[in-house]
Order: C-alpha cells, then sequence, then structure tokens
C-alpha cells in the first residue's frame, strides 16, 4: 500500500479561443486529450516530448511526458511528466548530512550520457468532469502542476495535427493558425487555464465570521534564492540571536507565525484572494488558518475548501518510489466513484 495525496483542479479554458472570448471555437479536454496521445505514441522518443523552449539563458527546466495511460471504458488518462532537476557542469550537486556548517563542501555525481535527471510527477486527467488531479507519493512535497500547465501551453500552440505551420527559420517556425476543417476560424489562441478546486460553503463560513476571527496563522516557504525572501529568513533568525545566519540557496524553508488580529471584512478578502492567487505554485505545507474567540485550539484552515484526500492505495511501483501509470489508473479508477465526491 503506497499513501498518496490526491487534489482535484478545474479546467476553466482547454481550447483555441476567438481573443478572450468564450467558448473554444475549437477544442475541448477529449480532444487536446487524443492529440497527446497521438503525439506521445509518435514522438520517437521520450528527449522529443518537451513541448517548450528553455531559452538561451536555461533558467527554464525541460519536462517531458514519460508515460501516457489511457482506460477506455471511461476516457480517463494517467500522465506521468519527468521534470528535469538543475546540474551543476553536467553533475549533480549533493552535502553531507553530518557535515558542520560553514564547511562548504559539495559531493558532484555524473549524469551519464544521455540521461536527464529528474523526478516524476502523476495527473489523473477526466475529460468527462472537465478536471484532473494530481498525485502526489507521501514524502513528496512538489505536486509538478506548474509544470504541468507550461507543458500544456506548449503543446497545444505548437505539437497539435490541425496547426497550420508557416515559414522556419532556423530551428523555429511560426505558426499561422489552427484549423479543424475548411469552416474553422484560423487567426485562434490556444489557452490552458485551471484552478484548484475549492467548496466555497468553507470559504463563506470564514467569511461570515470575519468579527470573530481571534488569530491568524500562516504556513508558507521560503526560497533562500529570492532576494526578499533571503531577507526574511536572515530577519527571522536575528529575532533568536542569530546575527551572521547565512541560508542555503536553492531550499526551502517551512515557516510557520501567528498574528492575534481580527481582520476587516477588506483584509480578510485580501488574505483569500492572496492564498488563491499563489497556492498552486506553493508546496503542500503552503495554508492560512483563523481561530475564533470562543474556539480556542480549533483551526479553520483554507484549504480544508480543496478537493483533496489522503489515501492508501495498492499501486504497483516498477521501481522504489516510481509508480506504474496504468496500475496507478486502475487503482483510481477503481475509487472513481468515491473521489469525485471530493468535488463537492
Amino acid at each position: 500500500m503506497i499513501k498518496l495525496k490526491i487534489t482535484f483542479y478545474k479546467i476553466s479554458k482547454c481550447g483555441y479561443y476567438r481573443g478572450g472570448q468564450q467558448p473554444p471555437v475549437i477544442g475541448d479536454l477529449a480532444l487536446i486529450m487524443d492529440e497527446l496521445d497521438t503525439f506521445s505514441t509518435n514522438s520517437q522518443g521520450l528527449v522529443n516530448t518537451c513541448t517548450y523552449g528553455v531559452g538561451e539563458d536555461g533558467d527554464a527546466l525541460r519536462t517531458f511526458c514519460f508515460s501516457f495511460k489511457k482506460n477506455d471504458t471511461h476516457g480517463d488518462y494517467l500522465l506521468t511528466t519527468w521534470n528535469e532537476v538543475p546540474t551543476v557542469e553536467g553533475k549533480i550537486p549533493s552535502v553531507d548530512e553530518n557535515q558542520q556548517v560553514g564547511d562548504e563542501d559539495v559531493k558532484l555525481t555524473d549524469v551519464g550520457e544521455h540521461q536527464i535527471p529528474g523526478h516524476p510527477a502523476y495527473f489523473w486527467i477526466i475529460p468527462e468532469r472537465n478536471v484532473y488531479a494530481t498525485i502526489v507519493p507521501e514524502g513528496k512535497m512538489v505536486n509538478g502542476n506548474q509544470n504541468f500547465v507550461k507543458y500544456m501551453n506548449g503543446f497545444m500552440a505548437n505539437f497539435v495535427s490541425f496547426i497550420l505551420p508557416g515559414e522556419e527559420t532556423g530551428h523555429s517556425r511560426t505558426t499561422v493558425g489552427y484549423q479543424l476543417d475548411d469552416d474553422t476560424e484560423i487567426a485562434l489562441f490556444p489557452a490552458f487555464r485551471s484552478g484548484l478546486w475549492k467548496n466555497p460553503a468553507i470559504i463563506d463560513k470564514i467569511v461570515c465570521k470575519c468579527s470573530s476571527i481571534r488569530k491568524i496563522i500562516r504556513k508558507t516557504t521560503l526560497d533562500a534564492a529570492e532576494a526578499d525572501e533571503e531577507n526574511t529568513l536572515k530577519a527571522l533568525a536575528k529575532t533568536i540571536s542569530l546575527d551572521s545566519y547565512e541560508p542555503v540557496k536553492n531550499l526551502g524553508y517551512h515557516v510557520k507565525y501567528e498574528i492575534d488580529l481580527t481582520p476587516t471584512d477588506e483584509e480578510l478578502g485580501s488574505i483569500i484572494d492572496g492564498w488563491n492567487m499563489h497556492h498552486d505554485s506553493k508546496t503542500q505545507w503552503d495554508n492560512v488558518g483563523f481561530e475564533l474567540q470562543g474556539e480556542s485550539g480549533k483551526v479553520y484552515w483554507l484549504d480544508s475548501s480543496l478537493a483533496r484526500d489522503d489515501m492508501e492505495i495498492p499501486v504497483e511501483e516498477f521501481k522504489p518510489g516510481f509508480l506504474s501509470g496504468a496500475s496507478l489508473l486502475e487503482k483510481l479508477t477503481e475509487d472513481r466513484e468515491y473521489l469525485f465526491g471530493l468535488m463537492k
């Protein structure tokens, strides 16, 4: 049995649009999944499945289609992406957990020729409901959703079968538009957008009790590679007399703090809007909670509004820590009705 965290996302856009107008002129989730199935089958190698450019600065890391399985009964899909991780001159850096702070020693491990270091992410895609779910094994913090959305937008823009290509320039090509038949408009704009599925009743309860809030609790992850967040970490360290503390770059630091505050309606609305806007790109640690007067010790967390659950599932692994896409799809399908019940 493997413990998994399952989180549902609602798709707000998936198709080819005339300006910003709804509905799309071409496309729905079922069509795009069929296109991705064909693309992955004909790719002639995983390295050919990245759908977006990384640019000369190399800041963006690639995402690949590792596995793509379909349940023919329901039309669901299980997409496994492979998410590239950074290297240093072709080597993977690591540190000894027992070394002393200040030793400044890093071990570099060679990456084999034609090997792509990275980690998998799992997505259960359900065209019938126009939703998908991220599947995160216990102990893993990142769900890969940000890369998935980028991957889908790149695929829809550049790799569908009904693209009308323009002139090729070097290794790139322009796109004239998209056309399924002679009657379909050409000047269309592809878009894939999604957001966490939320139960509005839970948010409404917090909003209605705004005047009773006595404490706000924030859990977030700070990245020392970001200047503002590094300064915040240093400022927090100074409060416990660590005046010379230097956070390690490229590590995420879990931070939890509490504020005794009764917000105004406007302030509470801003807090909820900010969490809604930024939560997708954060780890599962990210959350905001509220304690109410007369309910000491009980916290109303914003993420309790999400369609999310932890489950133990007897899914097969093809190697320790790596889930079989076919087995995962089979087991999710068996629990389909229960999992759909999370989306109230």
